[in-house]
């Protein structure tokens, strides 16, 4: 059943099991996220998988010395989560297919690996809690994977 869990802790739990990974590297691995419980409807075990896809490829694709950052913000009734890297970016042809499953931007190379179901649970999950993926690309320069969910609680008006 699901219940109303604070995104931000999540993601904080899933950045620290990664900063390790991020400083053999060299990467410039940051997190910003609010002070405040940001709750949506779900359970955590469903956001910590889709949360450790996206920060892991964001390890995984961007080379030492690159950057990742991992934003967690609220917009009106709605939180954004969202990995911006500064990795290999994936081409403007494969765009339409990054979220179907078994795809895999590195065509020929064995160095990366992954089931290739990563992005189409991503997509899936977020599409079951009435959300929206977030993606942008630039091959060669980086990209955003992320999601905009519900909150659970609208933040109170003053």
């Amino acid at each position: 059943s699901l219940y109303n869990v604070d995104l931000g802790t999540i993601v904080e739990s899933v950045c620290t099991g990664y900063e390790e990974a991020a400083q053999i590297k060299a990467q410039d691995f940051s997190l910003h996220r609010p002070e405040e419980p940001v709750l949506v409807f779900s359970t955590t075990d469903l956001l910590m998988q889709i949360i450790t896809n996206l920060v892991d490829n964001a390890v995984k694709y961007t080379p030492s010395g690159g950057s990742i950052m991992v934003r967690v913000q609220t917009e009106g009734p709605d939180v954004i989560f969202e990995v911006e890297d500064t990795g290999i970016g994936i081409a403007p042809k494969h765009h339409i297919k990054v979220f179907e499953p078994f795809f895999s931007a590195i065509e020929g190379d064995d160095s990366y690996t992954g089931n290739g179901l990563g992005l189409h649970l991503v997509k899936s999950v977020v599409l079951r809690h009435g959300g929206k993926i977030i993606f942008k690309s630039v091959e060669g320069e980086g990209s955003t994977f992320g999601f905009r969910l519900p909150l659970a609680f609208l933040p109170k008006q003053d």
